[in-house]
Order: structure tokens, then sequence, then C-alpha cells
């Protein structure tokens, strides 16, 4: 794997230009040979990225001829397998806290308004995936994200559904368990290649817990939720 900040480029103007790329769905090996191109160049004329190539972003978009990947997926598709286990993650939660007080599943105004932020805010990556190309803007919307889901699950308690507690936990698992089944199948872990070096193969665990992750999440969550007091 190359890290654009480990290259002999300026690691801003590195680091813009994979980001631009990326935002492109350009594969992880074109980064990378685009990467070390600009290297070598800069290495042989002395001169630095910026004024040989210009901006990173401009540079980037000006390489129309690179490969693309999941050029056929739609972002749709894309978002799909996050979308329903954050779904999952969501009445999950709640049906634990109910099946601890022996009650019905009570939703909370403010765990919806968490998912729809998160939802928001992944849609914002995946339809306008320029928006990280810079670090800056990026960092604000994952912010504002944050702050926003936080918020809300702090301050809207108030129930606004009452649900049958076994029903709403097969539901939650059946879509915990299957988002983590259809990240499988369809988890692309394209990192960028470094052509001077050997192919990264990401292992078994990784992809196992990047796949599984909000599953993994959930059940952290539900034991750290067992030294609460029961509500």
């Amino acid at each position: 794997m190359l890290d654009p900040t480990k290259t002999t480029l300026p690691k801003q103007w590195a680091s813009e230009f994979a980001m631009a790329l990326r935002s492109r769905d350009v594969t992880g090996a074109a980064i990378g040979d685009a990467l070390r191109e600009a290297e070598a160049y800069c290495a042989d004329s002395g001169q630095a990225p910026l004024e040989a190539f210009g901006p990173a972003a401009a540079y980037a978009d000006s390489l129309t001829d690179l490969p693309t990947a999941a050029a056929h997926t739609s972002w749709a598709a894309r978002i799909a397998p996050s979308a329903l286990g954050l779904a999952g993650l969501t009445l999950a939660l709640p049906t634990f806290d109910a099946w601890r007080a022996g009650r019905s599943v009570q939703l909370p105004l403010g765990g919806l308004v968490t998912l729809l932020v998160i939802a928001a805010t992944v849609t914002v990556f995946l339809v306008w995936p320029r928006t990280f190309r810079r670090a800056v803007p990026f960092l604000i919307l994952v912010s504002l994200g944050m702050w926003g889901s936080v918020s809300a699950t702090a301050l809207l308690q108030q129930p606004v559904a009452t649900l049958p507690t076994v029903p709403s936990a097969l539901v939650a698992a059946g879509a915990l368990i299957g988002s983590g089944i259809w990240q499988m199948r369809t988890l692309d872990m394209d990192v960028i290649v470094d052509p001077l070096g050997p192919t990264p193969r990401p292992g078994r665990g990784f992809l196992l817990l990047t796949a599984w992750l909000l599953p993994i999440g959930t059940l952290v969550a539900m034991g750290i939720a067992m030294f609460a007091p029961v509500r």
C-alpha cells in the first residue's frame, strides 16, 4: 500500500491529488502509478509539483484516461448495506433497553433523527464525492454530522413509536446480519498500490472487521449499556 504522504512529494499536494483521484473512483493501482510518475518527474526536473503540474485537484482532473473502479455500481447500491446496518443499529439499542426493562420498545425521536443525519452525511459523500477533495470541508461535514447526531440523541428522547420486543429484536438482528453479509459480498478494498513494491492484500481479519463493523459496534454498545441503570 502506498501512503501519499510518504512520497517525496509535498504532503498536502500529494494528499489532495490522491483524494481528487479517489473522488472520481480511479483505481488504487492507477493512483499509485500517477503518484510515482509525478514524484519521478519532479525528481528529474527539480521542480515542485505545484510548479510542474499546477494545483493538485486540477491536475487530477486533467488525467481523464485513468481507469476507474465500480463504474457500474450506482450510489444507491453502494450506500444500501451501510444504510441497512444503521437501521438495524437504530432499532437494536432501544430494543435491548426494552428487553432489560421488560416493556415494549419505544423508538426515540433522537434515534430516528440520528439515523437520518448519518444517512444524509454518507449520501453527500457518495452523490457529491468531490466534497472530500480537501481535508477542511471533509472534517467540517463530518463534525457537523457527529454534532447533529449526538445532540439529537441527547435532547430528543420522546418516543415516536411503540413496538413489540420480540419482532423488533428479530428485525434488528436481520438488518445487522444482512448488512454484514451484503458488505462481505460487495466490499472492494481498492487500496492505493505502490508500483515499486509488492501488491498489498488485505488480511481476512481486516475484511471481516470492515464488513461487520456495524454489527460488532452494536454488540459493544449493548455491552456498555449493561452497566447503565435500567430505564
